[in-house]
């Protein structure tokens, strides 16, 4: 069994600061309010890699221009094992409903291939 500490997000913290704090909390849940979304193809991962996926993105820090053009580690693509993988951070106000930068976050996690550009 693991154990994690629970940590609390700071009012005055950079937006890349607050995305970093947020995946860092990884493999455990995001603290509330904030959410994690896993595809289809993450949960198919056997669990004792999943927790290996989900620590590399936790611990995920090789952010380039092309991908993070406004420093806000809010995107990230990595390989883990045979696994390449995409997250970001999509943005809500409290009540989940509008966009707003500095509100509530959700995590989303997917496989590559999964992985859509509109």
């Amino acid at each position: 069994m693991r154990h994690f500490k629970i940590r609390r997000l700071s009012g005055k913290m950079s937006i890349s600061a607050r995305n970093d704090f947020l995946r860092s909390s990884l493999p455990a849940n995001l603290p509330q309010p904030h959410r994690l979304n896993l595809s289809d193809g993450i949960c198919s991962i056997p669990e004792d890699r999943l927790d290996s996926v989900l620590e590399a993105v936790g611990d995920f820090n090789d952010f380039e221009h092309g991908d993070d053009p406004y420093c806000k580690n809010d995107f990230g693509r990595l390989q883990v094992g045979e696994y390449h993988v995409v997250w970001w951070f999509s943005y809500f106000d409290k009540e989940w409903k509008g966009h707003q930068v500095d509100g509530n976050r959700i995590l989303h996690i997917q496989l590559a291939e999964e992985f859509e550009l509109s």
